[in-house]
């Protein structure tokens, strides 16, 4: 299983977006200043993850997600993710290739779960 994970700095408060086959060993990479690109921002919390099917899919959204347009997805600063219901963006994700996306703030309701 691969993983799009977004992390938040607690210095700058702005997001990383990484993807990794486990996220613990990258967040402690990120965290521990192994990490070039996030070294001088540390530490991280991880905000919120999107488990992908396979290495492609997961690098895919990845790639997606850093441009202009998918940043809108994470930032909530246009049309985003807190839009969808939890039930239907688990069924679009399906669909795309993607298991799930785990992070209950991004929804309406945050006591929903994926069943």
């Amino acid at each position: 299983m691969w993983y799009v994970y977004i992390l938040r700095s607690l210095i700058d408060n702005n997001p990383y977006v990484g993807s990794t086959n486990n996220i613990h060993r990258r967040q402690a990479e990120h965290n521990s200043g192994k990490v070039d690109s996030t070294k001088g921002r540390i530490p991280f919390g991880l905000e919120a993850y999107i488990a992908a099917k396979d290495q492609v899919k997961a690098i895919e959204l990845e790639q997606y997600f850093k441009t202009d347009r998918g940043k809108l997805y994470y930032r909530g600063e246009s049309f985003s993710l807190r839009s969808f219901s939890v039930v239907g963006l688990s069924l679009a994700m399906n669909h795309m290739g993607y298991v799930a996306a785990l992070n209950p703030t991004w929804f309406r309701t945050p006591y929903q779960m994926l069943e």
